[in-house]
Parts: C-alpha cells; sequence; structure tokens
C-alpha cells in the first residue's frame, strides 16, 4: 500500500468528498471511520472545521442532529479501537446536552421561547496522548432559576479511557489532601490576582472568606480539570455558581504526584 495513499470517507453528499477527506500516513483505521459515521448518531463531517497542528491528533467540531451540541470527533487512525471509545462518549455526550423531557410540570408556565441550552465547548489538549475538552454550558429549562455547568472531558488516548481526576496521580488517597491544598492554593492566588487588578477588596470577597478555603473539606468532586498547555488548569466545582474559580497548576509542580508513564507524566515531559 502507497504509504502516502489519500484515503476518502464517503459523506452522505458525495459533493463533499473532495473538501472533506482526511490525509492520512495510511488508510489504515478508516473502517473505524465509517461505522462512526453510520452510527445511529451519524457525524456529519461535511459541517466540520478540521483541526491539524505538530504533534497533535486531527479533530473535527461536529454539530450534533438532535440536540444541536457541537462537540469535537477525533480521528487517530493508528488506534481505530481507542478512537472508537472516544467518539462514543463524545457523541453520546453531545447527545445529552439539551433540556430533558423528563420534568415537564417546571415548564407549566413558562413560554417556549424562554428555553434554552447552550453549550460552548473547546479543545484545550490534543497530543497523541491526551485529549481534553473544556465544556460549558449555561441554560434554563424551566424551574425557578437558569444555571450553569462545567462539564470537561479528558481521554487517554493510548486506551480510549475518559481520565478522572483520581486517576492521575500515584496514591491518591494518601495524597489527596496534599494535592487539594496545592490546588486550593492555587486557585486562591488566581482570585486575589483578578480582584487586585479590578481594585476591589479581598476581606469582602465572599469566595476567598467563605467558599474557596483551606479548612473546607474537599473531596474529590469538588474539582474538575482540563488539560491545557503550560499546565492543568482546576475549577472547583460547588453549589455557588460565583465561586466556581480555577488556575492553571504548572506540570512542574505536579511531577513529584505523576505514576510513571502516566498521561500526567506524558504532559510534563511535553508528549
Amino acid at each position: 500500500m502507497d504509504p502516502h495513499k489519500i484515503c476518502y470517507v464517503a459523506l452522505a453528499d458525495p459533493s463533499q468528498m473532495q473538501s472533506e477527506h482526511w490525509t492520512l500516513p495510511t488508510c489504515a483505521g478508516v473502517a473505524g471511520v465509517l461505522l462512526l459515521l453510520f452510527s445511529p448518531t451519524r457525524l456529519d463531517f461535511s459541517r466540520a472545521h478540521p483541526s491539524r497542528a505538530p504533534d497533535t491528533i486531527n479533530y473535527r467540531m461536529v454539530r450534533h442532529p438532535e440536540s444541536g451540541a457541537t462537540l469535537p470527533r477525533i480521528r487517530l487512525p493508528e488506534r481505530p479501537a481507542a478512537q472508537q471509545k472516544v467518539n462514543e462518549i463524545l457523541d453520546s455526550t453531545a447527545a445529552e446536552l439539551k433540556c430533558s423531557d423528563d420534568r415537564p410540570n417546571e415548564r407549566e408556565n413558562v413560554e417556549k421561547e424562554d428555553l434554552y441550552y447552550k453549550v460552548r465547548a473547546e479543545v484545550t489538549h490534543a497530543s497523541g496522548r491526551i485529549f481534553s475538552v473544556a465544556i460549558r454550558i449555561n441554560g434554563y429549562c424551566g424551574g425557578p432559576n437558569p444555571w450553569y455547568d462545567f462539564d470537561p472531558l479528558t481521554f487517554d488516548l493510548r486506551s480510549g479511557e475518559r481520565l478522572r481526576l483520581s486517576e492521575l496521580f500515584v496514591d491518591f488517597e494518601e495524597k489527596q489532601t496534599e494535592i487539594f491544598k496545592l490546588f486550593v492554593s492555587e486557585i486562591r492566588s488566581a482570585r486575589q490576582n483578578q480582584l487586585d487588578e479590578s481594585g476591589a477588596d479581598p476581606s469582602e470577597d465572599p469566595c476567598l472568606q467563605h467558599e474557596i478555603v483551606l479548612e473546607r473539606p474537599w473531596e474529590k468532586h469538588s474539582f474538575d480539570f482540563v488539560f491545557v498547555e503550560d499546565g492543568l488548569k482546576v475549577e472547583t466545582d460547588l453549589a455557588s455558581p460565583r465561586c466556581e474559580l480555577g488556575a492553571v497548576i504548572a506540570y512542574e509542580r505536579l511531577r513529584k504526584f505523576a505514576p510513571a508513564e502516566s498521561a500526567l507524566q506524558s504532559a510534563i515531559r511535553g508528549e
């Protein structure tokens, strides 16, 4: 097989073929793409925007046909099983990003045009090992108030599995107090800088005084994370949206917590 061959994927609209091809080192993995194209929720690559940079993987932003949410789908021909796992999770996540129909009583006195569900997704890290997506949602689906959520996804592309916070670190249960102290200290420092720049008084800031405090009993579910270029971006996940703050923890500061050959170690090494 010619190692520089261009493999075309058959799209629903044949007129889009030449403008929507992938240039690959080999044609391996095309079957995995076709499987995704003809899944119950078809990925319409003809509407997506490709992204490619040195040492990164290919991905496209794809609008889900039912929810309307736009999330990425990856192209990883050298590891088709991992590609399929990642894209299935991204597709099922996109399908759920809409107002559900299971609580109709909350909408009895709400005009349909007042309902909304806005999703903003950004790929923050796309190396050969790690794929991170920051997903921010705000909406109103009935009930007393609109709401906001940060629901990021990070994958280890060797396996295609989603990475959880506890899986990033060695001996997490023993070291979580130290890890969370680092998170909170960095988040407090970032908040302090933000207040200094705005001229606000930190002593009157409810987040610094009551919410983002070291004495709080922090748990795994208290933090969300994504990988970014300079470090691990960590945000608090609290009942008070105004205090859901974040900071980027430099990778070097996390080195002692990272298991050998882990995704975090790969990021520390710049892989």
